[in-house]
């Protein structure tokens, strides 16, 4: 069985091209927003997390 290799910015490519969807590669490892996780990123979280906020309103 071959693995199917997944390149994050083909993912984001696709999903720019779905209407009302924002995609962008960060540069942190999965999980850096799961403060549980071993790759949590304080500075990447808070990055995110500001970005994300206005979006809420």
């Amino acid at each position: 069985m071959t693995q199917r290799i997944l390149l994050v910015s083909d993912i984001c490519t696709q999903l720019r091209q779905k209407r009302g969807v924002t995609a962008v590669s960060t540069g942190y490892a999965h999980g850096f927003m799961n403060l549980a996780s071993e790759a949590f990123n304080e500075v990447g979280y808070q990055q995110q997390l500001s970005t994300l906020l206005p979006y809420l309103d």
